[in-house]
This record gives structure tokens, sequence and C-alpha cells, in this order.
């Protein structure tokens, strides 16, 4: 009987990723090649985009703003200590609110704190919902138009009740403002120049302190008082109201990452 035939051995086949490979495995890499292209594109991918002249002249405004709020909730604390000494009755009552109120210890840390702060506080933390589902940019203006229309109002009251009311309405107003700007700041800029837009718009606080300590000069030296201090503020901060409502534009809301995934899983679980 004749012996089986032997078993067909399948050949290898070249092909071109083999000599490809091959090829690759004998070149002997040179010192220096392809490193200053390499180098040049990862500086590229590096340097973040140019930011857009509009997104800074949001960001001026959104500092405007801040300083008008900061202006504003700190004026009281200065017009009511502005020193008084060698002036008449008259005289003293023009330029220092506590002398024209004749408020008490204890009604002057009531305006100066809890009619302001509390209130202040409460409505912050609504004011970051409403900036999560409302027109941002009118948040922002609109609050400064309220607030300062409540620092107006402020100039004309002649009594502790009435300076009250003004100072609530001023905590109420002034919370619309931080919530909705850091939502803005977070949506024209990117996370490569986030944090110094930020850093610029926190310089509000300390702007506005600094203008309302030199406020006492406008209330003493320039003949305005502390009430014609306090309608000069409110019209500064109805024109950079309006000013905002002219520059900044409501971007479309981005989606976050972690929104999207949640949302994707849910309608493949269904």
């Amino acid at each position: 009987p004749s012996s089986p035939p032997a078993p067909m051995v399948p050949r290898a086949r070249l092909t071109l990723a083999h000599v490809t490979r091959a090829s690759n495995a004998n070149v002997v890499p040179v010192e220096g090649e392809g490193e200053g292209e390499d180098s040049s594109e990862s500086k590229d991918e590096q340097q973040p985009p140019p930011v857009p002249l509009r997104a800074w002249l949001v960001l001026a405004c959104l500092l405007a703003c801040s300083v008008t709020n900061q202006w504003d909730r700190a004026l009281f604390s200065y017009l009511y200590a502005i020193p008084t000494d060698g002036l008449t009755a008259d005289a003293a009552a023009f330029i220092s609110i506590g002398a024209d109120l004749q408020l008490t210890t204890t009604q002057y840390g009531i305006l100066s704190g809890l009619a302001f702060t509390v209130l202040y506080a409460t409505a912050g933390l609504y004011a970051g919902r409403l900036a999560d589902s409302f027109d941002r940019r009118a948040l922002v203006a609109g609050g400064c138009f309220l607030w300062s229309g409540a620092t107006a109002l402020f100039a004309t009251v002649h009594s502790f009740p009435g300076a009250l009311f003004a100072r609530t309405g001023l905590g109420l107003f002034e919370s619309l403002s931080a919530p909705a700007s850091f939502s803005l700041i977070a949506q024209y800029f990117d996370d490569k120049t986030r944090g110094r837009a930020n850093s610029i718009f926190s310089l509000g606080i300390y702007l506005g302190g600094a203008l309302a300590s030199l406020s006492q000069i406008l209330a003493k030296d320039t003949g305005l008082g502390w009430r014609g201090t306090y309608a000069a503020l409110a019209v500064v901060g109805c024109g950079v109201a309006i000013i905002t409502l002219g520059v900044v534009k409501e971007p479309a809301r981005l989606t976050s990452g972690v929104a999207k995934d949640q949302k994707d899983g849910e309608t493949t679980s269904d």
C-alpha cells in the first residue's frame, strides 16, 4: 500500500507590512533627526488660542458691575463714620449719615450688618439657581439697575425704617450678580485662561472697597454731601448696567460631559 501524502505546509505570505517592518528594524535613528519638528508641533499644541476681544470686553463689564456692587454696600459705613469735628449741626448732617439720621449704635449695627447680609446670603442661594436657568446677562445688568435704585432710594431716607428698607433691598438685588458673572466667565474663557479671568473679576471686591473709602472726599470736599454722593453713585451704576446690556451677549449654554454621560446612560438603560 502506498503511504499517505505528507500534509501540506502553508507558505508564509510576504506582505507589504512584513517588508516595512523589516526595513524599519534595520534603520538606525540619527541623533536629532525629527526632534525639531516634534518639539515645534508640541509647542504649538501647548499654546492656548488667543482670547477673543469680546471676551475681554465682557469681563470688563462684569468687573465694572462688581466694583459698583462693592462700592454701594460699603458706602454706608464710610459715610456714617465721616469726621464732623468743628462743624455745625447742619453742616455735620449734610456730610454724615450718623449725624443726619441720628442713628443709635444698635441701629447702625443692624443697618451695616444684618439688614444687608442676611438677605444677601439667603437670596444668593436662589440667585445661583436663577443663573442656571435664566438669561445671565439680564441677571447681572438688571441686578445692577435694581441695586442702583436701592442706592438712590437710600439718598432720600430720613429715618431708621426707611434706611432699613433700602439696605435690605440692596442686599437682595446685589446677590444676583456673582453667580451669573462666574457662569458667564466660565463660558467666555477656556480652561487655560479662566483662572486669570476669575482673578481679574475678583479685583472688583477691593477696587469697590477702595473707592468707597474715597467717598468721604466726595461728601465733604466736593459739596455733594452724603445724599449727593449716594445719588451720584446710583447714576454711575445705571450707566454701567446700560453698557453691560449693550456689550454682553448671552452665549448658548453648553452641556457638561458628566451631564451628557448621565443622559446617555439613562437612554441606554431605557
